[in-house]
């Protein structure tokens, strides 16, 4: 008697074990399953901003020799542009050389300058001063409002220019993302900020208003697209790295 009850509870163990091995087996194949996905995902989002590179560079092409300006050209002068206390500024704030750009943290072609305008600013910082505004194209961009919001709310903690180049190189994970904020208060985290405060300052009125105020400009200026630049009070043509230098320095007085 004490052997088959000895036996009737090693089976018993045995399908415990099994039971708790097919569970195991379970939980891993979600697992599998779930990171196929997640892996899916990642290629499908990585071919669709490979579409809007090309066809961003086609639309570039087309509106460089279609349109009537030439590119690197200078257009028509701005009036009463001034630089204000609350720019976001990089070079030298004393520079005779004034570059101001209008962007949008959801626009390819603004994520694409933001290494034109580092580079140009590494290499002329010391005599040219570059200017950020806000021009959030929201009736096309869903969350480019927000985006600037959260540059905003960063620069109220001194790091705009760090959750700005966050903004543009990780651009593809949050521009279409239905939790666009859950992913500017990660990078708030990774910049050590103080999340309370960004938050805060995310959805506060004066920033809001701020926002609003360089949209209301941008329009008023006649500006349609991102980026826009006014190089020394003057619209300006300028599809690549070269042409934009070939600007500034003409401004500085070193070309022709």
């Amino acid at each position: 008697m004490d052997e088959q009850i000895e036996n009737s509870g090693i089976v018993e163990e045995n399908k415990a074990v099994k039971k708790v091995e097919r569970k195991r087996q379970r939980r891993e194949e979600k697992q599998r399953l779930r990171a196929n996905e997640v892996q899916k995902q990642r290629i499908k989002r990585a071919v669709v901003w490979g579409l809007v590179a090309l066809g961003l560079a086609g639309i570039i092409f087309l509106a460089v020799n279609l349109s009537g300006e030439q590119p690197g050209s200078t257009g028509a002068a701005v009036e009463g542009m001034q630089i204000r206390a609350d720019d976001w500024i990089k070079g030298n704030p004393a520079a005779k050389v004034v570059l101001v750009e209008y962007a949008d943290f959801q626009c390819p072609a603004c994520a694409i300058f933001s290494k034109v305008v580092e580079k140009l600013s590494s290499s002329y910082g010391d005599r040219v001063e570059f200017v950020y505004r806000q021009f959030p194209l929201k009736q096309i961009h869903r969350n480019a409002e927000i985006a600037a919001y959260a540059a905003e709310a960063a620069g109220k903690q001194d790091k705009f220019w760090e959750m700005h180049d966050i903004l543009y190189e990780r651009q593809s994970d949050w521009s279409e993302s239905d939790e666009a904020r859950k992913l500017f208060t990660d990078y708030a985290t990774t910049l050590y900020l103080d999340l309370g405060r960004f938050q805060a300052d995310s959805e506060a009125k004066e920033i809001q208003e701020k926002i609003n105020a360089s949209y209301a400009e941008a329009v008023g200026l006649g500006l349609t697209s991102t980026p826009s630049f006014i190089l020394n009070g003057k619209k300006i043509e300028a599809r690549s790295y070269e042409q934009l230098e070939q600007l500034i320095r003409q401004e500085l007085g070193e070309g022709t």
